[in-house]
């Protein structure tokens, strides 16, 4: 019994000092206002969305190599750049039938 109010006692003795030690700082900075936000962060006004516009398939450079016709089904494919293109029969009906 006597060792349960001893460890409780330096429970609230240790928690106390934090207190004391930080809790003000805490409560300071938590009340105070942020500072100014970083500029970097806002919106960025020359960006307008009407201005974008979607590049074309040919302009971008092929993610996978494009097999159909080569009389293989490509199903299972590897994820590189110099991978063949997952076929199916609706992608590539000569190659995996329908």
């Amino acid at each position: 019994m006597k060792k349960t109010i001893f460890i409780i006692i330096l429970i609230l003795a240790v928690a106390a000092l934090v207190y004391w030690q930080f809790g003000e700082k805490i409560i300071k900075n938590a009340s105070s206002p942020s500072e100014t936000p970083d500029e970097s962060l806002s919106p960025s006004p020359s960006l307008n969305p009407d201005d974008y516009q979607p590049s074309s398939p040919k302009d971008s450079p092929a993610i996978c190599q494009n097999l159909c016709g080569d009389g293989t089904c490509q199903r299972i494919v590897c994820m590189g750049s110099d991978c063949p293109c997952a076929e199916t029969a609706i992608s590539c009906p000569v190659d995996c039938g329908q």
